[in-house]
């Protein structure tokens, strides 16, 4: 997918480019909407806004993700995203899944990352897919708006959550995705987390073209899902 070699950061998306992983990203999402406005595209929020004293929470498997400000709460599939010759392309319409490798740079979700994290799920036109209110392809602008939570529980934090705050958004072609700087950054992001997801169409069978992405940034451990 996206080879990070031995102490060369710099060269992570160089090297992306001569693979087909994300340039095919989720081609069984349905189809896309033409691209949003530039102001849109890419919107950086900074980083972490909260200081305070973490609760150390080790890498581990994600159970459980909400996202509040949309009113999604979903489990979270207990393997990997699967890779194909496609690229990554979760099983069904409605999972959300995680990856990484011993290869990849990309880490489990934990209070120290040290590097981007990366979840995936559809969005869909025709069939509900699980991410298809990230995007709002009516008014060509995403529903996510910066300083949104993302909320994961995982198998070593047990009943807290580790709180990410959206920074960023980006909607590349599925050519360019791979090789786009500001999404996966020139060297490693501690703390940053990376929701892939397809733009839906606003007419159901324009062509898939791009994808839609949010960059979060870790914040803070809470106690509640944030959904009430």
């Amino acid at each position: 997918m996206f080879p990070l070699p031995a102490r060369a950061p710099k060269l992570r998306t160089a090297l992306a480019a001569a693979l087909l992983a994300f340039p095919l990203f989720f081609t069984a999402c349905g189809t896309d909407a033409p691209p949003p406005p530039d102001d849109a595209a890419s919107e950086d929020g900074g980083g972490a806004t909260t200081e305070v004293e973490q609760v150390p929470i080790e890498a581990s498997m994600p159970i459980e993700l909400t996202m509040p400000a949309l009113g999604l709460s979903e489990p979270v599939v207990e393997d990997l995203c699967p890779m194909t010759d496609r690229g990554l392309d979760p099983v069904h319409l409605m999972d959300i899944c995680f990856y990484t490798a011993d290869d990849k740079p990309y880490v489990l979700p934990s209070t120290d990352q040290e590097d981007v994290t990366v979840l995936a799920g559809h969005a869909n036109t025709r069939i509900p897919g699980v991410f298809d209110d990230v995007y709002d392809s009516v008014n060509g602008e995403f529903a996510v708006k910066l300083g949104d939570e993302l909320r994961v529980r995982t198998e070593a934090s047990g009943s807290k959550w580790l709180v990410y705050k959206a920074t960023d958004f980006h909607s590349p072609t599925k050519e360019d995705l791979a090789v786009d700087d500001a999404v996966w950054g020139t060297e490693p992001t501690p703390g940053r987390l990376l929701l892939l997801t397809c733009l839906r169409a606003v007419e159901p069978d324009a062509p898939a073209l791009h994808n839609a992405v949010v960059g979060y940034q870790f914040d803070r451990v809470e106690d509640s899902d944030g959904m009430s």
